[in-house]
């Protein structure tokens, strides 16, 4: 993939960001990186402090401060058309490496994942080249909301033709799961495109909000459409 202008969204994505950007960091300028909990959100769960979040990605990544900016995201909701609103925190970074000076921009949003599918993608010229989820479940913590099941369509037609995405088997159809015997999953047709794993890797573990294991192997997977 060529870098220049690529977008990587991550919804319900809480402190998973590291990984995400250092092994997107080459074919990727913007990251966006979507959760109710950054920087507020429902009382329930404990927030995300960005600024915390992005002082600790600097000195892991060996990358540098350049430029910040907040804005507000608004629209109508696909389903009973009510107004919602998604608080955008943009951070311009450059690499301190001298093989690799480039800039990146990564974008943490506070509110519902499909408000800002929404905002960044339909209101805008912007691509969707990766999309991102992993560690996500359908309760006790978890957003409950199946993007690779009953919203997998959402997501296919929003990507570029070749594009990609991560996934761990979240709130997923079982072809993005892995088999019980360890089998690798295979590619599969899905209504107008053809599915196809590229490689699997196992990117480490985070802990859900009640403390428990829940991200195993990721697998990245090659998106085909089919001629119309």
């Amino acid at each position: 993939m060529n870098h220049l202008n690529k977008n990587l969204f991550y919804p319900c994505s809480g402190e998973d960001f590291y990984v995400p950007i250092q092994k997107c960091w080459n074919d990727v300028e913007h990251f966006w990186f979507v959760d109710p909990r950054y920087d507020g959100g429902p009382e329930a769960f404990a927030p995300l402090d960005v600024k915390k979040i992005m002082r600790r990605f600097l000195r892991r990544m060996n990358c540098e401060f350049v430029a910040s900016s907040q804005v507000t995201l608004t629209g109508l909701t696909r389903k009973g058309k009510r107004p919602y609103t998604v608080q955008q925190m943009s951070y311009v970074i450059r690499s301190r490496s001298k093989n690799s000076p480039q800039e990146r921009t990564v974008h943490f949003c506070r509110g519902l994942g499909f408000n800002a599918l929404l905002s960044i993608f339909d209101q805008t010229d912007r691509t969707l080249d990766i999309f991102y989820y992993r560690g996500d479940s359908s309760g006790e913590g978890g957003s409950g909301f199946y993007w690779l099941d009953w919203r997998l369509s959402s997501v296919l037609n929003r990507l570029n033709p070749d594009g990609f995405i991560f996934s761990d088997g979240s709130n997923a159809r079982s072809y993005f799961k892995f088999k019980r015997d360890g089998s690798v999953p295979t590619a599969f047709v899905y209504k107008k495109w053809r599915i196809e794993p590229v490689f699997e890797r196992s990117h480490g573990r985070r802990l859900s909000r009640q403390g428990q294991e829940v991200m195993g192997t990721t697998m990245c997977w090659r998106i085909k459409r089919f001629a119309e």
